[in-house]
């Protein structure tokens, strides 16, 4: 096998690689984190994919009143407007590689204490506080973390031709 065979393999198997169901989950969970530290830390939410952040919805003064009674996630209070009351729909985000090239945000369903589930509230919340896309420089970020992983498989799989 010459030389520009080698290549053409090792990128081959480097691509393969890259959009491997695997790597897809990897890159998925930095999308999780990303929306789960804008939204609880930042009080920020996304209305479309690549959209601009905006604070989310104010709580109702009835809200409030009922959160101050209750036992909140520590990165919320109860004027906080941050999806965060007990912490377990953003607990629940759940990053999973479908396939090649596939990966997708997924909420675990099960909720502790109560008979409503995380889908459930995903969808109450959602209507006037949107969160689950990725802003325009989160997907920046995301897009930079990605092709520095690319390149370093990319010279993983390149090196050990000769």
């Amino acid at each position: 096998m010459n030389q520009i065979d080698k290549i053409a393999k090792a990128l081959i198997k480097a691509e393969n690689e890259i959009k491997s169901a695997k790597n897809m989950q990897v890159i998925t969970q930095i999308s999780v984190e990303m929306i789960q530290e804008r939204v609880r830390d930042r009080g920020k939410g996304v209305a479309n994919r690549g959209g601009n952040e905006h604070n989310l919805a104010p709580l109702k003064p009835s809200t409030i009143k009922a959160r101050s009674r209750k036992k909140l996630h520590p990165k919320t209070s109860p004027a906080r407007s941050n999806l965060t009351e007990t912490g377990q729909m953003l607990d629940a985000l759940r990053a999973k590689g479908i396939r090649k090239g596939v990966g997708r945000i997924t909420i675990n369903p099960k909720r502790r204490g109560t008979t409503i589930t995380n889908d459930e509230v995903s969808f109450f919340v959602s209507g006037k506080r949107p969160f689950m896309d990725l802003s325009k420089s989160e997907l920046a970020r995301l897009t930079k973390i990605t092709a520095e992983k690319t390149t370093k498989l990319y010279k993983k799989f390149l090196k050990n031709i000769n």
